[in-house]
């Protein structure tokens, strides 16, 4: 189960390892639906492993900035228009932080979307 995402909860993710001056831990949820949070790690389930490969699992799991839309859902077993809506709602997220802020990133942010259902992640989409 994920301290971010409840049952029945699709979200899309974007996760970001940046070069900060300062380590100051944030986990707060900015606007209605949209979340920011900083050094929480966020642990990829092993059955992911296979299917996104190392080298993607290792830039989520080192990512130090993770911004996240999410909503409630009656379809969270299925990919569908909800998901596409939360990715366009956390790439807008995203360029507004790059458009307000400077920072320097460590390697391409990697995106996610899906759900969670009876504690465990299902539907899970890796795009970009």
């Amino acid at each position: 189960m994920s301290p971010w995402l409840s049952d029945n909860e699709k979200y899309a993710l974007i996760a970001l390892e940046v070069r900060v001056d300062q380590h100051t831990p944030l986990l707060r949820e900015v606007a209605v639906g949209y979340w920011a949070w900083t050094y929480v790690p966020l642990k990829v389930p092993l059955y992911w492993r296979e299917w996104l490969g190392t080298i993607q699992t290792e830039a989520i799991e080192n990512s130090n900035l993770i911004l996240l839309c999410k909503t409630l859902t009656k379809t969270s077993a299925v990919l569908d228009a909800e998901n596409e809506l939360l990715k366009r709602r956390v790439w807008g997220f995203y360029i507004g932080l790059l458009l307000s802020s400077t920072f320097t990133l460590d390697r391409p942010p990697v995106m996610l979307t899906g759900a969670q259902t009876d504690g465990e992640w299902t539907s899970v989409s890796k795009t970009r």
